[in-house]
């Protein structure tokens, strides 16, 4: 799998936290990097290109990142869409409801490079799993 081919999407009302995932996501050799400031702003962005990997915050104004998901996953043509929540939100429950509603991985702020890097590493293994040509 071709890491720099990959197209991501980092969804966070946060600018800092926009900008500080960016640059985990460009350590870690990804290049084509988009952004959202809300669920609803990266709906709209997920439904006017082809994403692989969706970064998100649980919670955003407009639409929570639990939202999203939930749409992103009531839709067949996102199948292979990898969603990564990444959230200071650490309760058991909610990280189980997430992973249960189809999230790939779930991601506790705040978090080094190295944390980041090994969630990345299971979104790639699953990716492979059910893409190809990439």
């Amino acid at each position: 799998m071709e890491i720099d081919k990959l197209n991501i999407l980092i969804i966070d009302d946060h600018m800092i936290m926009r900008n500080l995932i960016k640059n985990y996501c460009q350590f870690y050799g990804f290049k084509n990097i988009d952004f959202a400031s809300n669920g609803v702003e990266g709906l709209k962005k997920i439904k006017d290109n082809e994403f692989h990997i969706i970064l998100a915050d649980w919670n955003m104004p407009e639409m929570k990142g639990s939202s999203l998901l939930k749409h992103i996953r009531s839709d067949t043509k996102y199948d292979d869409m990898a969603f990564a929540m990444i959230t200071a939100e650490s309760e058991t429950l909610k990280i189980r409801e997430t992973l249960n509603a189809g999230a790939t991985t779930y991601l506790v702020k705040p978090f080094t490079q190295e944390n980041f890097e090994t969630h990345i590493d299971k979104i790639i293994d699953w990716l492979k799993g059910r893409t190809k040509g990439i």
